[in-house]
């Protein structure tokens, strides 16, 4: 019963998107993607826990396959996507003001400094594997 009336529900909003002009549209799927955005500190609070709490309660095997996903999510990527991203990106940094510019630049320049010494070490230690990998030809 319950899930006919979702689907009952879901039918009518998508009848009256359809009937929308294309600027009023355009304005609901911005209002939807500035949902996060402008939703308040507690609100993003009780989204974060409840997804904590669903990640808890998966079985390990899950958990797995979720991880794997995210972690090879950019290598699966289109080159489309990857490319919006990167223009994406581009055009963030091009809108900042001059001293958050200067402000990222410092922090990217002092990014190996702040690492801690373990972090320091693991970073050489994949570089010297990565060398010992290569032909003896490019070395």
């Amino acid at each position: 019963m319950a899930q006919e009336k979702k689907q009952k529900i879901l039918q009518n909003r998508k009848r009256k998107y359809e009937k929308l002009n294309k600027s009023k549209k355009e304005e609901q799927l911005t209002k939807n993607m500035n949902y996060r955005k402008t939703i308040n500190k507690g609100q993003k609070q009780k989204i974060l826990e409840n997804k904590r709490m669903k990640y808890e309660a998966m079985d390990q095997s899950k958990k797995e396959e979720l991880l794997t996903k995210n972690m090879n999510y950019k290598e699966t990527m289109s080159k489309e996507q990857k490319r919006k991203t990167l223009e994406n990106k581009r055009a963030k940094y091009e809108a900042m003001d001059q001293s958050k510019k200067e402000q990222l630049l410092t922090k990217n320049m002092n990014y190996k400094e702040t690492m801690s010494k373990e972090q320091k070490q693991k970073i050489l230690e994949n570089e010297r594997a990565k060398y010992e990998a290569m032909d003896q030809s490019k070395k």
